[in-house]
């Protein structure tokens, strides 16, 4: 995309003073221009060459909150020399994946689901993007980095999605409520950065909450509809083929891309309140990274996550505390369902996996869902709980 240009326009007002009108002109930096035009970007994003260590990577850049290049990382997964159109369209081309049409992401739906082989035959020329969660089949060849192999991560691991295009593409100005890793095996990526602790100024005009993202047009930022905009602090980043980054949750960011021909994925990931050191208490150096398929990922079972989700989102206003059991209990009283109250303190003493009388995120995050829904198959939540733990994460800051 080059350098952002930093334009100013003027908005003229009057005052009148009998019959004599006195103009003035307001300069408005950055107005009709892209997300950016309006100051000089500012700040840095950490680069590193190699992997950290899970403990080091949570310490610095998790529990923080603190974007992470890793600069070249991802040529060491076979999918950077594997995956070529070619080997795409012999190996994966009946596998049915999401067309998004149009590369500028509106979040208003039209996905089309095809073959493979449709898309890889039509991307190079259509105003297209492929979506895709990867398949058990494609994480064979897709790992897990080093950072990510022990201290709790491989327990919250919640989808590994693959975005694909020839390039051309722009996402809306958004924030996500997990953390998450890109991987870039082809093209490059520009990323604008708004640091979370700006959520106000962010949030202050045309935020979609229901989808969290903004409705500013991030080619031509209106400063007169979203004057909140002119006074945000921003970072870029930019992304070259075989860099991962690491975007924290929170984090309001937008992406674009360039090709001619672009591929990335997403790791996606609960964000861990705690880091689990007895789960790293193993001998021997951990390996740079390891198949996505000697792990459980979420967006295999996705609809028993649902039901992790109706549940989490009941208790969304304990994020970050423990939860004793009469707490969950009150929190938990207008979720209808088959369950007595009995029950109910028996789902408390599953998901407390330590068994200290105290629920933490993580325990929420982690524990075992397909058990769950076995011992306990009528549970449900009804409209109203779900409604009502809707407007709880509304205020959330995630």
């Amino acid at each position: 995309m080059g350098v952002v240009s930093h334009v100013v326009i003027f908005s003229a007002f009057c005052l009148f003073a009998g019959h004599v009108a006195i103009c003035f002109a307001e300069e408005i930096p950055g107005h009709l221009q892209y997300l950016g035009s309006h100051r000089p970007a500012e700040g840095t994003i950490g680069i590193k060459d190699f992997w950290p260590d899970p403990a080091t990577f949570y310490n610095n850049y998790i529990k923080p909150g603190k974007p992470l290049l890793f600069k070249g990382k991802a040529k060491g997964i076979p999918a950077f020399n594997l995956w070529t159109d070619e080997y795409l369209r012999n190996k994966y081309g009946d596998i049915k994946i999401d067309i998004e049409k149009g590369k500028k992401e509106t979040r208003q739906g039209g996905m089309l689901r095809v073959p493979m082989s449709t898309f890889l035959n039509l991307y190079k020329e259509a105003n297209i993007y492929m979506v895709y969660s990867l398949g058990s089949k494609m994480m064979e060849e897709f790992h897990l980095p080093k950072p990510l192999l022990c201290g709790g991560y491989t327990k919250i691991l919640q989808d590994a999605v693959l975005w694909f295009s020839s390039g051309g593409t722009k996402s809306v100005l958004h924030s996500d409520d997990i953390d998450n890793i890109n991987c870039l095996m082809d093209g490059t990526k520009r990323l604008i950065f708004i640091d979370k602790k700006y959520k106000d100024l962010v949030e202050k005009d045309g935020f979609r909450e229901d989808g969290g993202y903004s409705s500013v047009d991030v080619e031509k930022v209106d400063m007169e509809k979203f004057p909140s905009f002119r006074n945000i602090p921003w970072s870029e980043v930019t992304m070259d083929k075989g860099d991962c980054l690491f975007i924290p949750t929170g984090w309001y960011h937008h992406v674009s891309s360039t090709g001619p021909r672009n591929l990335a994925i997403n790791i996606w990931f609960t964000h861990l309140p705690k880091f689990n050191h007895t789960d790293c208490a193993v001998p021997g150096e951990l390996p740079e990274s390891l198949p996505l398929t000697k792990f459980k990922v979420a967006s295999l079972n996705y609809d028993n996550e649902e039901v992790r989700g109706e549940l989490t989102d009941l208790l969304r206003p304990f994020k970050d505390q423990e939860i004793s059991k009469d707490e969950f209990l009150d929190a938990t009283k207008e979720a209808q369902s088959d369950l007595q109250r009995d029950e109910w303190i028996n789902i408390f003493d599953f998901i407390d996996g330590n068994n200290d009388s105290l629920l933490d995120w993580m325990e929420l995050n982690s524990f075992d869902i397909d058990e769950f829904i076995k011992k306990f198959p009528n549970f449900q939540v009804n409209d109203e709980a779900k409604n009502s733990g809707e407007n709880e994460k509304k205020h959330e800051e995630l």
